[in-house]
């Protein structure tokens, strides 16, 4: 009895708080680069004393690319505002971070497909030109289609070819209507208001500001926080 107790006191240990992981979710679904910076501050300090939590590690990673999404949107879209400091190397500084954890996760759980799915994401941001988009492009669609080789219901890993179709240019596989197709089967497998807000952007891109109208105020019922959704449902009221 002795023994099971110490080694149910053992296994609290080495897992993060509840509380910890549910904060990482949390902010996941804000904008708050002050959040979201501090969150992966709390998770590697865990991680630094609690080295084998694999939870955590993934958790870090996925505040990383969280972090990096924020700023892209930042970047591209209110460049005058929130975005104006905000560069593509310093995001892919903070991609590499999350990189290089994952990279050692996976060489103890090869069949994680969150874990390749993040570190496709992850991959993407770090392209800040011509030189790395030839070799980072492809490590990331690897990664992502790795990951739907491994959980074909991955909504998550769906959401994210579908931005591969949204942001990349016809010549490198960019094709919006590919995009539309994804997202919506990234929404018939429970995919949360990123799923909707791609699928509006998606449609604007293609012209059709009403359709868009109507996604965008879905992502934002399921997620009032999500200023992504706010900002383009502003523009498709506009067209």
């Amino acid at each position: 009895m002795k023994r099971l107790c110490l080694l149910c006191l053992f296994i609290v240990s080495i897992v993060a708080s509840p509380e910890l992981i549910n904060k990482a979710k949390e902010v996941e679904k804000t904008f708050s680069l002050k959040d979201l910076e501090a969150v992966q501050k709390e998770l590697r300090q865990w991680m630094d004393k609690n080295p084998q939590d694999d939870n955590a590690h993934y958790w870090f990673a996925r505040v990383c690319l969280a972090n990096c999404n924020v700023q892209r949107f930042f970047r591209r879209e209110l460049s005058d505002k929130q975005g104006k400091n905000i560069t593509r190397p310093g995001t892919a500084k903070v991609a590499e971070k999350g990189i290089v954890v994952l990279d050692k996760l996976l060489k103890k759980r090869a069949n994680w497909s969150e874990l390749y799915r993040v570190r496709g994401e992850l991959h993407s941001h770090t392209i800040v030109g011509f030189l790395t988009g030839m070799s980072k492009g492809p490590q990331a669609l690897e990664d992502l289609n790795r990951s739907i080789e491994i959980d074909k219901n991955n909504s998550l890993a769906h959401i994210a070819n579908a931005k591969m179709f949204y942001y990349n240019p016809p010549i490198a596989g960019g094709d919006v209507d590919r995009g539309i197709a994804t997202c919506k089967k990234a929404v018939k497998l429970g995919g949360d208001d990123k799923a909707y807000t791609l699928l509006g952007r998606c449609y604007i891109k293609k012209g059709r500001p009403k359709r868009a109208e109507l996604y965008l105020r879905k992502a934002l019922k399921i997620n009032p926080k999500n200023l992504e959704a706010q900002h383009f449902l502003n523009i498709a009221l506009q067209k």
